[in-house]
């Protein structure tokens, strides 16, 4: 049975998942997915992030089917949501998070033919 992964935004960092910190090394995810998902199965994988630094990177280690790594986006903030952190992270991951989906639904609808003789259904 095919398998589609679909991977998205950052990379982690060691403060937080939020990037926030040193970020962490690519291939330490790499190896743990691989180990435990993607050699066990047949696996195309999809990659929407923000992490540019690591574009190089993802790409060669996941070797995936589509991609889509850009700038993150970078919205205007009101002053309640300046001085308070955690609403002003909440709200840029969540709009960050209905991007991605939306950008990986359009992706899918547009090939919704293959995609259905291709992957499994749930």
């Amino acid at each position: 049975m095919k398998v589609a992964i679909c991977f998205y935004g950052l990379v982690g960092g060691r403060a937080d998942k939020n990037g926030n910190g040193i970020p962490l090394d690519p291939k330490i995810a790499y190896n743990l997915n691989y180990k435990n998902i993607i050699s066990n199965n047949d696996v195309d994988v999809f990659i929407h992030s923000w992490s540019n630094e690591f574009k190089d990177e993802l790409n060669k280690l996941y070797n995936p089917k589509r991609s889509i790594i850009e700038k993150q986006i970078d919205f205007p903030e009101s002053d309640k949501i300046i001085h308070n952190r955690d609403i002003k992270e909440n709200i840029k991951w969540l709009i960050s998070l209905f991007k991605c989906r939306k950008s990986f639904i359009e992706n899918r609808i547009s090939r919704k033919k293959e995609a259905f003789r291709a992957y499994s259904r749930w």
